[in-house]
């Protein structure tokens, strides 16, 4: 009976021993698998995927190339020294249209920037939202929650919108922090100057920074929303005065390339793993696994060589006393 019994306990010993490697593998599998999809959204995402159909000075037709591709397409954003150069699309329909649809319309995690669908696409509105997903490493509006560093935001004045062929100043003036249910934000005031005045007053008076600048019922404002990581339901949003005149990127370009190098300074190792085919990622996988489990094995055969002197030193007790007269 206690042999049957001792053959139990190592029967189950041994289940135990191979339903933790299964664990182990499907965590592993698992980690491989979200570790490489999770840079393949970012690499999607990524300015550099965009930048051909950047309009510039010399050249516009790239723009009017993705227009063509996807008619939603309006403008394109550029907030200077950060990750924040992107095509701006409105959907007629639905702010849900671009949250996971990249600018070309394809199914994609990091989405869009785009307009508040109850705003006109031409900016003609007092207040036209423009939203995009709060994501590591400065994509898509990754960098707005550093305009919460005041010296950032000291620095950080302009940007600069493409839009009906030209160029147009931003000058970012407020900083706020509000909920996302927040109705004196979230809304496209009515044509009176006075909902206006009201409208601008909150900005001032709700604003985390704010810089002096003029802004009367004749302008009009962008603002930039996005998700905070650290607030639930919480909002960033960065509000800019759009101006007629196009102001230049007062960085240079050695400030540009270490802009681009932070923004992807958390998965730059990965930029060159991401390069690698698929059955590299699943060999490092295995072979994680694989030396996990030598060592789950080690540990165990230490583990149960213990036992057994433990056993063996609880055996010889009895028998010495025994002995003993």
């Amino acid at each position: 009976m206690g042999y049957i019994a001792k053959g139990a306990v190592r029967g189950l010993s041994k289940a135990l021993d191979n339903l933790v490697l299964l664990t182990l593998f499907v965590i592993f599998l698992f980690a491989g698998y979200s570790l490489y999809d999770s840079h393949l959204v970012f690499q999607a995402a990524d300015v550099t995927r965009f930048e051909t159909y950047k309009p510039t000075k010399e050249d516009s037709l790239s723009f009017n190339e993705l227009r063509a591709v996807n008619p939603d397409v309006i403008s394109w954003l550029t907030v200077y020294d950060t990750g924040i150069d992107y095509p701006v699309l409105r959907s007629p329909h639905s702010n849900d249209d671009y949250l996971s649809r990249n600018p070309l319309g394809e199914v994609q995690a990091s989405g869009s920037l785009f307009l508040d669908h109850r705003n006109a696409s031409d900016f003609s509105d007092h207040n036209t939202i423009i939203f995009g997903h709060h994501m590591a490493g400065g994509v898509m509006f990754g960098d707005l929650d550093r305009f919460l560093e005041e010296d950032f935001f000291d620095i950080h004045r302009y940007g600069n919108l493409f839009l009906a062929g030209q160029n147009r100043g931003l000058e970012f003036y407020a900083m706020l922090v509000v909920d996302a249910r927040e109705t004196n934000i979230y809304r496209v005031p009515s044509a009176s100057d006075d909902a206006y005045r009201q409208y601008l007053q909150f900005i001032d008076t709700h604003a985390k920074f704010h810089r002096e600048t003029t802004v009367t019922e004749e302008d009009h404002i962008v603002l930039l929303s996005t998700c905070s990581a650290d607030i639930t339901n919480g909002r960033y949003i960065l509000v800019g005065k759009l101006l007629d005149r196009e102001v230049p990127d007062p960085f240079p370009k050695e400030s540009e390339d270490q802009s681009l190098l932070r923004r992807i300074d958390v998965f730059n190792w990965l930029d060159t793993v991401g390069l690698f085919p698929i059955w590299r990622w699943y060999l490092g996988v295995l072979l994680a696994i694989l030396i996990t489990t030598v060592l789950w094995r080690l540990e165990h055969h230490r583990y149960r060589r213990a036992k057994a002197r433990r056993a063996a030193r609880q055996s010889r007790k009895p028998h010495a006393k025994e002995t003993n007269p």
